[in-house]
């Protein structure tokens, strides 16, 4: 059947830019192309609307290809109409298309720098990036958000965003737009913002991080990236950088906050630079065990030191005798013969940790002197300073004679006269090409395999939801965990100190401080152990706490299969960093199991504190 004309004319109407004057005379400024876009654009916004699951890209890229009033109209309805995280870059990058749209791009331009203000999150986490697409006007809203946005979140995107353009400008406005919101993630990760830090160099630039540093008011996070950021500049030959240092670390330590002022003293101590005297001998008093250590060993530390190691040996605190060991060996490695019989002295202190700590500097110093000293401590000693003097021993030798004293003496008697120290480099060679042998005794007590040489000692085991999943021979990662602890139990041995402490959302130790292992109480821990269940989240941060408060704890055993997901703490990176300011006052090894898979937190944690790790399915 043959159409109609009048028929034909309204098909011409709809497909063919020919019929705009038909389109003209039905209705001014209305062409069959516009009406055909917003019949679209309706469909694709309806089917935003009502879209289930996660968003489909699709709709906003075609609403972007219109390049149309419509088109853009009809992506800015969208904000109104998206409920998912997803959504919002979808959003932005179909609007940042219209960027080189005539007439239609400071409309786009506009909006999207409206959104970099919004109260939704991901809104004004996804905004602000999409405006370098608008060229040198986009880069100048965005530097105007990240330095006035009322948005923190926003703020810290376009900080984000701008990273290479504020790097390159390296100057003072620059850096206070870094200072107002590196803390928020969405600036950068803590690299990526300790980088950028280091890019402000001038002495005005570091007067500025140390008047922020001063501010009662500043932020926690942000001031640790400076000191971090400070720390990590190279100086040598450059006079204004070394005092640029110098004057940010001096302000870090005149606040009131622990975690800053020990960061400040660690770096002092690392770079050798002399803090201001007053405030380093006035946090040597500080309630705060690492904060006091740190002050104690940053005192000792540059051209102008405000302690001598030797007279703190013989102070009644033994945080003091602790520092006075690194102090010694530092000196001794220097060439100062009277450090290292100060140092051997400090093997017979009445505290344990003074001694471990004696253990440990001397090993550092690599002398031939202390090789018969260390040998003369495996005779008087067990536990952590049997096992840290005979590693100490491997160490300085390059030879493995097992944990007695006995073969080592002989070794000595026979060879000692001639023997010559080698270098850290020949023996680690040496433990490569021979395997030295590990230490085969199967009746010592082990935990998933790593054995247990310690006699004050914590299992931390998780008991989170996770360790419902299968491991193997039908049993669930806590069945396993059960066998594990049961069999370390029944090996204790009697004078041994330990304790165990399950974890999932909070901690629940079975007893606040260790206890010795007799008969009655390896009973009960291994009904505690029978009676553990796994269900709820995982709160590392908590179970380590916990047994960093008994003050006799000298290892720790932890094990977990999975990432921190509650606590006070949930960044591994913070939380490594937390762990090493608490330890810095205790000396404990933190051996680390992972289940299932690796975990870079356990890793780090291992590494961090000479203990080992292991990944066990």
């Amino acid at each position: 059947m043959r159409a109609s004309i009048p028929s034909l004319l309204v098909l011409l109407a709809a497909l063919s830019p020919a019929a705009l004057d038909v389109g003209a005379a039905a209705s001014p400024g209305w062409t069959a192309w516009e009406d055909a876009d917003e019949k679209r654009a309706k469909e694709l916004l309806k089917e935003i609307r009502t879209k289930k699951g996660p968003p489909a890209q699709a709709p906003f890229e075609e609403l972007g290809r219109m390049g149309s009033k419509v088109g853009l109209e009809t992506l800015i309805k969208s904000l109104g109409v998206i409920r998912r995280r997803e959504a919002p870059p979808m959003l932005f990058d179909a609007v940042s298309s219209y960027s080189d749209v005539p007439d239609l791009s400071e409309d786009a331009l506009d909006f999207i720098a409206e959104q970099a203000e919004s109260t939704r999150f991901f809104v004004a986490q996804a905004a602000p990036s999409r405006l370098k697409a608008f060229g040198e006007e986009g880069i100048a809203r965005l530097r105007k958000i990240a330095a006035s946005g009322r948005s923190e979140v926003g703020r810290a995107s376009a900080v984000g965003a701008l990273r290479d353009e504020l790097r390159d400008a390296g100057d003072v406005a620059s850096l206070e737009i870094v200072l107002g919101a590196a803390s928020v993630p969405q600036s950068g990760s803590p690299d990526e913002v300790t980088a950028l830090l280091r890019s402000f160099d001038s002495p005005e630039e570091f007067a500025l991080m140390g008047k922020y540093l001063k501010d009662k008011k500043a932020n926690e996070e942000r001031s640790l990236l400076i000191v971090e950021a400070v720390s990590g500049f190279q100086s040598k030959g450059t006079p204004a950088i070394a005092d640029g240092i110098a004057l940010v670390l001096n302000s870090a330590i005149k606040g009131k906050n622990p975690s800053l002022q020990y960061a400040a003293l660690a770096a002092a101590s690392e770079r050798g630079i002399s803090l201001d005297g007053g405030p380093v001998k006035r946090l040597s008093n500080s309630k705060d065990a690492s904060v006091r250590k740190a002050a104690l060993i940053a005192g000792m530390s540059g051209p102008l030191p405000v302690f001598k190691p030797q007279e703190l040996s013989a102070n009644k605190d033994a945080l003091a005798r602790q520092a006075a060991a690194i102090g010694l060996a530092a000196r001794a490695n220097g060439g100062e013969a009277e450090a290292l019989g100060v140092l051997h002295g400090l093997l017979e202190d009445e505290d344990h940790f003074v001694r471990l700590s004696a253990v440990s500097a001397i090993k550092s110093v690599r002398s031939k002197e202390s090789i018969p000293v260390l040998i003369a401590l495996l005779n008087g000693e067990n536990g952590r300073l049997s096992a840290d003097a005979e590693k100490a021993l491997r160490s300085m030798t390059g030879r493995d004679y097992g944990s007695g004293a006995g073969a080592w003496g002989r070794f000595w008697e026979a060879e000692g006269a001639a023997f010559e120290v080698p270098t850290v480099k020949a023996v680690r060679e040496s433990e490569l090409s021979e395997k030295l042998k590990q230490d085969k005794d199967s009746s010592r007590a082990a935990f998933y395999g790593i054995k247990i040489v310690s006699d004050r000692f914590a299992l931390i085991v998780d008991t989170s939801g996770s360790m419902n999943e299968p491991a193997y021979g039908g049993n669930t990662r806590l069945d396993v965990a059960k066998r594990e602890l049961g069999s370390t139990l029944d090996r204790l041995g009697a004078g041994v100190l330990f304790n165990v402490i399950a974890f999932d959302a909070v901690e629940r130790p079975m007893r606040p401080r260790m206890a010795k292992a007799t008969q009655k109480n390896v009973k009960k821990a291994k009904g505690y152990v029978d009676d553990l269940t796994a269900d709820g989240g995982t709160n590392i941060y908590a179970a380590l706490k916990s047994a960093f408060e008994d003050e006799d704890l000298d290892t720790i055993y932890l094990m977990s299969d999975g990432d921190p997901s509650l606590g006070d703490i949930t960044s591994p990176r913070a939380l490594r960093a937390e762990v090493a300011r608490w330890n810095s006052a205790r000396n404990i090894v933190i051996n680390c199991i992972a289940i299932g898979a690796e975990r870079s937190l356990l890793e780090g944690l291992a590494e961090d504190h000479g203990g080992q790790y292991i990944i066990v399915d």
